[in-house]
């Protein structure tokens, strides 16, 4: 399934893609720091930056590298991952992150995780770019969301809080992404109106301005009456008796791309009459 944003001067086709020339430094998420990966989900000060060159965990959040580096059991190793079956969409590294959980563990009470890079070069005010990139839901989230955006900034958006970015995205997907079994690509474009250096992404509005829709049951309680999935801050610690499902909206994330979108070219039409 692709997500189009239709520019009113432009247009987006694959042929024309290829030629674009990538503003988004490894954007396949390939060039990697180590190959000794993850096992589970990062926790504490761990940051993305620490397994893939050029990105990096903006705020005191945790986002997740998933990798067919890591050992057969692993909850981080694709395809069995612990959020769901998923393989990357190229390669052999994926990032995951949480877009919704409703228990945040932070203020204002909300856990959003987010993905960080510098472009290779500053955006031109007056240009239309396109951003493109691959998405797909954790099997196993027990919510669905919309509101999957990009954030573009002069300066790096990194801060020691964990609360979440609220600050308007350049671009948004607005219908909720509920994919499971295939990646869902993303085409959105955008005109830059300044010098803007850093891409952001993630969730950057509350959980009053999400869409949130229930994916499947709720997972049985034991019998102290209490979930089987428990985690102080995100709630996805899972223990002997996990029913496997999550209580957030798990995506992974793969093969991102900004470019300068290709200008329709038009043909001149002979005037009619004498």
């Amino acid at each position: 399934m692709i997500i189009r944003v239709l520019l009113a001067v432009f247009i987006v086709t694959p042929q024309l893609i290829g030629a674009q020339v990538n503003l988004v430094p490894n954007g396949d998420f390939e060039t990697n720091t180590v190959k000794d990966f993850p096992c589970s989900w990062l926790v504490d000060d761990g940051n993305i930056n620490d397994y893939l060159y050029d990105w990096f965990t903006p705020i005191a959040t945790t986002t997740d590298v998933m990798s067919n580096y890591a050992d057969s059991d692993c909850w981080a190793r694709t395809p069995n991952t612990g959020e769901g079956f998923m393989l990357p969409h190229s390669g052999s590294v994926m990032v995951g992150f949480i877009n919704y959980s409703p228990d945040g563990g932070c203020q204002p009470n909300e856990w959003h995780e987010y993905l960080s890079v510098e472009l290779t070069e500053a955006l031109t005010p007056g240009n239309m770019y396109c951003l493109e990139f691959y998405v797909a839901l954790g099997a196993n989230s027990l919510y669905a969301t919309n509101n999957i955006g990009a954030l573009f900034t002069t300066g790096s958006p990194e801060n020691t809080s964990c609360t979440p970015i609220f600050k308007k995205p350049q671009v948004n997907v607005s219908q909720v992404v509920k994919n499971t079994t295939q990646w869902m690509r993303i085409e959105l474009g955008f005109l830059a109106d300044s010098a803007y250096r850093y891409l952001t992404l993630g969730n950057f509005f509350n959980h009053a301005e999400t869409i949130i829709e229930e994916m499947k049951e709720k997972p049985a309680l034991t019998p102290e009456g209490t979930p089987v999935i428990t985690d102080e801050d995100v709630a996805i610690e899972y223990d002997e008796e996990s029913t496997g499902v999550s209580h957030l909206a798990y995506y992974f994330i793969d093969d991102v791309k900004l470019y300068l979108c290709p200008s329709v070219k038009t043909t001149p039409t002979k005037p009619s009459g004498n």
